[in-house]
């Protein structure tokens, strides 16, 4: 306890959600707190997020680390924002960069602007997104260049909808950042010129 503590690790949490924590050796725990610093990763954060980090094998870590430098990202940023790539499939994740680069996306920035794209599902998910984006939307692919994020949107509850209120109502195209951005009420109002009401 006083180890997480000298880290500045929020205990409380940590013992309330993941009490397997405190099993661990404390030589491995130390082992993997000196291999996230060397990486210039912000410790506590990504302890507070993902306690169980370090139940990861430093090994399987130090291959998700080789991967992601390969592929040109910035690793301490990305490993802040989503710990939880540790534990992803390796194969899963080259599969989802291979189809992303396939589409002539920038992936590694891509990922350094969603890193959470390695949990989506590339086919019940990102797949679906590409294909109503070129398809319903008319819009180029190299839109997910400039806006990311447009991937970690719910299709059913954000992207299709605003859209098809966009085209009810008659408005000229606009950016899928000003589509998508603002809660309901910015883009009732400020997009779609219309009421929350409304929409």
């Amino acid at each position: 306890v006083a180890y997480l503590e000298s880290l500045g690790v929020n205990v409380p949490y940590v013992m309330n959600w993941h009490p397997a924590v405190f099993g661990l050796s404390l030589d491995n725990m130390k082992g993997t707190v000196a291999y996230l610093e060397a990486l210039g990763v912000d410790v506590p954060k990504v302890v507070n997020r993902l306690p169980a980090v370090f139940g990861y094998r430093l090994q399987s870590m130090k291959g998700t680390v080789a991967f992601l430098q390969e592929l040109g990202v910035d690793v301490p940023k990305v490993v802040s924002r989503l710990p939880a790539v540790f534990g992803y499939s390796l194969q899963n994740m080259e599969r989802t960069v291979a189809y992303l680069r396939g589409l002539g996306l920038d992936v590694p920035r891509l990922v350094n602007g969603l890193p959470s794209v390695f949990s989506l599902s590339l086919e019940r998910n990102i797949v679906p997104k590409i294909a109503f984006l070129q398809t319903e939307m008319a819009r180029p692919v190299s839109d997910i260049n400039r806006f990311p994020i447009f991937l970690g949107y719910s299709l059913n509850s954000r992207i299709r909808p605003r859209y098809q209120y966009l085209q009810h109502v008659g408005h000229s195209p606009c950016t899928v950042n000003a589509m998508l951005k603002g809660a309901d009420r910015v883009f009732a109002e400020r997009v779609a010129g219309a009421t929350l009401e409304d929409y």
